[in-house]
């Protein structure tokens, strides 16, 4: 697979253990942390690894040698000092990208403050996704990349089927550009104007916010 990255999640809860699975799912290398026994076992089954381990220790955590890994998330939101703790550590260790799940306002500026690259409200967040498929049914899923770019992916038109990239014209008609296609378990990234869309496709759109939130209109 194409893009595979290494990825560390710190914290099992519901919201680390679900996104540890996804990740797994995805085909994604990724190492469940956390100093819980029971958590880790449950885990240890869907993931590449699975360590039970005080993170916040020092000596812990350089055993787990994070600095190999492309991505760290904590995501420990509910104890700020355990989760401030292990993003200084992953910063100091030069993880080129470190996510953080945060309860609050001050939670995420404390984060900031450390230079974490990203932090998620989970329950807002999921909130937000909720509300976008109740307002826009055609729309699979919806996420942010900064200020101005978002992701989407869109199930295909019904009208679009068996039709070819280049006769629908994306990029003209809606201004978003088709990065892949998810085509029941394989993802299709090598696209050109020939790439014929099929029914049941799921296709993962980039665009700024203005052209993004017409895409339930795509026919």
């Amino acid at each position: 697979m194409k893009n595979k990255k290494q990825f560390v999640v710190f914290g099992l809860g519901r919201f680390g253990s679900s996104l540890a699975r996804e990740l797994a799912e995805q085909d994604q290398e990724v190492l469940a942390v956390d100093s819980r026994m029971e958590s880790v076992e449950e885990i240890s089954d869907f993931v590449t690894n699975a360590v039970c381990a005080d993170a916040t220790e020092e000596a812990s955590f350089r055993r787990l040698e994070v600095q190999q890994f492309d991505v760290a998330i904590i995501a420990i939101g509910e104890n700020i000092r355990d989760s401030v703790l292990i993003a200084m550590q992953c910063k100091e260790a030069g993880v080129p990208m470190v996510i953080a799940k945060v309860n609050d306002a001050l939670h995420a500026r404390v984060m900031e403050k450390l230079g974490v690259d990203r932090v998620v409200y989970a329950e807002r967040d999921m909130a937000v996704r909720l509300a976008n498929k109740l307002v826009r049914p055609n729309v699979v899923d919806m996420g942010e990349l900064g200020r101005d770019l978002r992701l989407v992916q869109r199930s295909v038109p019904a009208g679009w089927s068996h039709k070819s990239i280049g006769s629908i014209n994306i990029r003209r008609r809606y201004g978003v550009t088709l990065l892949t296609i998810r085509r029941g378990d394989r993802v299709i990234s090598d696209i050109n104007a020939d790439t014929e869309l099929e029914p049941g496709d799921v296709l993962l759109l980039i665009g700024n916010e203005e052209a993004t939130e017409d895409l339930g209109d795509m026919e």
